[in-house]
């Protein structure tokens, strides 16, 4: 588990990469890839024969006057980066940092929600790359371009990119068509960044949003052991361990990471930063889960 706080070379990298098949022929579909963009870090070092951190204070920062955007390393308190942290128990730890030399080109770049929303308006505006350039980026196969995802606002479309390691998360979107740019930085938050960027885009262009409701529901650590076991559900592959640790409710699917399941009522619970809604019948002895409108009821085995 410390894999990702050791430096590691191109050599490395590489080698690692190679280990391994590809998931889908080239040509098959487009989907996001951590190796990939690895990759073409190295691929532009090697076109340019300049450091990658070189590149980005070139080709980005520079030509847009971003004093804060730049690739990242030791987190340095003193320059006023910020840490990630995770919370448990009503308690922030800090999470473990990743060697910036692992992620380059993937996830190395440090910057501020303001400077992020004039790189994006840069990019609109034809000030880092050609207007053409910029199309191919926009030719999006399976809600994927260039660089850019699609991105769904009711009727209305635009582009950006998500962000996450260790536990920072972030957004940026644009929006043609609505004028209107969004972006999010956070060191620590178990709130949807989906519905973040939903309620800054409504706020932006007038329209009513809810507030979440942060209220928490205590649940006693006795009471959570009658929800504790292994379920599983017909015809899916997977099976979920509901388990307590350090007197949370824990939920893990096979193969997968746990995750934290927050108390709504005595017997609903929430992982907001999957946007997952969990509902336990005890005397039934199963759970249905919910998540992006799709209902699944497992049984305890």
């Amino acid at each position: 588990m410390q894999y990702n706080t050791q430096t590691k070379s191109e050599k490395d990298l590489v080698g690692i990469i190679k280990k391994f098949k590809s998931d889908f022929n080239p040509g098959v579909k487009f989907q996001y890839s951590n190796s990939n963009y690895i990759l073409l870090g190295f691929i532009l070092e090697k076109v340019y024969k300049k450091s990658y951190a070189e590149l980005v204070k070139d080709k980005i920062a520079r030509p847009l006057k971003l004093t804060l955007t730049e690739v990242g390393g030791k987190i340095n308190s003193d320059k006023n980066q910020a840490k990630s942290y995770s919370y448990q128990n009503g308690k922030y730890n800090p999470s473990s940092e990743t060697d910036m030399s692992i992620p380059i080109g993937a996830g190395d770049i440090i910057s501020t929600p303001t400077e992020l929303i004039k790189f994006i308006l840069g990019l609109e505006n034809g000030k880092l790359i050609s207007k053409e350039s910029l199309k191919q980026m926009k030719n999006f196969s399976d809600n994927y371009g260039y660089g850019l995802v699609k991105v769904p606002f009711n009727e209305h479309s635009g582009f950006g990119h998500t962000g996450g390691i260790d536990e920072f998360r972030s957004f940026l979107y644009y929006f043609p068509d609505l004028k209107v740019a969004v972006s999010s930085v956070t060191n620590q938050s178990d709130y949807d960044n989906n519905q973040i960027a939903i309620n800054m885009v409504k706020a932006a262009i007038g329209k009513d949003f809810q507030m979440p409701d942060f209220k928490s529901f205590a649940v006693s650590e006795t009471d959570l052991q009658k929800f504790a076991g292994i379920y599983s559900a017909p015809n899916i592959p997977v099976k979920f361990n509901i388990f307590i640790q350090n007197k949370t409710l824990m939920a893990q699917a096979t193969g997968q990471s746990a995750f934290p399941l927050e108390a709504t009522s005595e017997n609903s619970f929430k992982f907001d930063m999957a946007g997952i809604v969990v509902n336990f019948d005890t005397a039934k002895k199963q759970f249905t889960i919910i998540q992006s409108g799709t209902e699944t009821t497992f049984t305890k085995e």
